[in-house]
């Protein structure tokens, strides 16, 4: 391994420097990377994006003079590796920010919603306060235009990006530039909570008008895959995750036939054989399903953890975050 000792110092130091920028770049740090983007290799917007210009050789430096480029890759990925090879993705305060995965294996496919939640709960407090927060590799990033341009592609095809169904990726494909996320694996969550696609008539008991809004859910969910099918993505997996409702997929993977992936997979909750279950031999994605005798569902009390519209709607956006 690379003696990474005067990487470290210089890490320390853009470290400060980063927190001593001035406060219109105190922002998320998304939206830093995206103006060093811009102006790196986009058109610029006029006051949003830091000033354009060419990277220069910074040959007084000993990463780029004593090093070859192969050997500052490995330096890179050994870094991008220490921050967490998984990150979560939502808004903070409105802003775009991201949160180390503290346990990846929790997201293994096929396991109990329970089993994933319990050792991975990305808006409990305990749990945030445990893991980086956020700033850890901004300063890399913006301390030199030379190590952008030779690590940001590794950062986007490097990592995997877990997403929530909310703003945060609507927000992600609009901030990030195409390029990058033609290199990008992102892994998409969607907890079912809502008998989207359903008739009233077949409702699972339980749900009702008062405590569910089913179109509201169902044009949430159409406008989140129309967001997705204006780029193309290297890896895209959304998993559904079973609260107790099964709809017909058909209708609900109907959405993601929009979207293009190099490698595109819907993992169902659900065995085949079952009326719902459907075909997707036509679509640009492959659908995986659990071994046989597997049981994923999990049975919600509505009535108790769902009654009454603002509270049925507040369990139901505290279930996308995870």
């Amino acid at each position: 391994m690379p003696d990474l000792t005067f990487l470290t110092t210089a890490r320390k130091d853009s470290a400060g420097a980063a927190r001593n920028l001035p406060s219109k770049f105190n922002k998320s740090w998304f939206t830093n990377l995206f103006a060093r983007a811009s102006s790196a290799s986009h058109p610029p917007i006029p006051s949003r994006h830091l000033p354009q210009g060419q990277a220069h050789a910074q040959m007084q430096s000993q990463l780029f003079s004593a090093l070859p480029l192969e050997i500052r890759r490995q330096i890179y990925e050994h870094v991008l590796c220490s921050y967490g090879t998984v990150q979560h993705i939502f808004l903070s305060n409105g802003k775009l920010t991201h949160m180390r995965c503290a346990t990846p294996s929790s997201h293994s496919l096929f396991q109990s919603i329970s089993a994933k939640n319990d050792v991975c709960n990305t808006y409990d407090p305990v749990y945030c306060k445990s893991v980086q927060n956020g700033w850890e590799i901004v300063p890399l990033l913006l301390s030199c235009r030379q190590i952008y341009l030779e690590i940001i592609g590794m950062l986007y095809s490097s990592t995997i990006f877990r997403l929530p169904i909310s703003g945060a990726g609507t927000r992600l494909i609009a901030t990030v530039p195409a390029p990058y996320l033609a290199l990008a694996h992102i892994h998409i969550s969607f907890p079912l909570f809502s008998p989207m696609y359903l008739p009233l008539n077949v409702w699972p008991t339980g749900f009702t008008p008062a405590n569910s809004n089913r179109k509201a859910d169902e044009a949430e969910w159409e406008a989140f895959w129309r967001a997705f099918a204006r780029v193309r993505l290297r890896v895209l997996y959304v998993e559904i995750l079973d609260w107790g409702v099964r709809v017909p997929e058909q209708m609900l993977l109907a959405p993601l036939r929009q979207v293009s992936a190099g490698e595109f997979e819907v993992v169902l909750p659900w065995p085949v054989g079952l009326d719902t279950s459907g075909e997707f031999g036509d679509a640009g994605f492959r659908v995986r399903r659990p071994p046989e005798g597997t049981n994923l569902m999990l049975q919600m009390n509505v009535a108790k953890y769902g009654r009454g519209v603002g509270k049925g709607r507040g369990v139901w956006e505290r279930l996308r975050w995870r």
